[in-house]
């Protein structure tokens, strides 16, 4: 049985976590702390089964698809270059 001492401390503590009580790390203390656990080393074992799960997610996470550039498969056409005209200004030079 939890203390109404350790509730206070276990609310007051669920703030600094996502979920509030209802959060896995909180739900994890007071597993442990009904064991018969102090705060301090429930809070220590919730936070091992914390990262423990953590590492877990991120093995089961799928790879993310890589982004490939679509490329243009249309054959560029052979395309000879233009010569410059002739002006009448540069026959005049010779």
């Amino acid at each position: 049985m939890i203390s109404k001492k350790d509730k206070a401390k276990l609310k007051e503590h669920s703030k600094k976590h996502e979920g509030g009580m209802k959060g896995k790390h909180m739900k994890n203390m007071t597993k442990e702390m009904k064991k018969g656990e102090s705060f301090s080393s429930a809070h220590n074992k919730a936070k091992k089964i914390d990262v423990a799960a953590s590492k877990k997610n991120e093995k089961e996470k799928k790879p993310k698809k890589k982004i490939i550039k679509k490329v243009n498969k249309k054959p560029i056409k052979n395309v000879k270059p233009k010569k410059a005209p002739i002006r009448a200004t540069n026959l005049s030079s010779y």
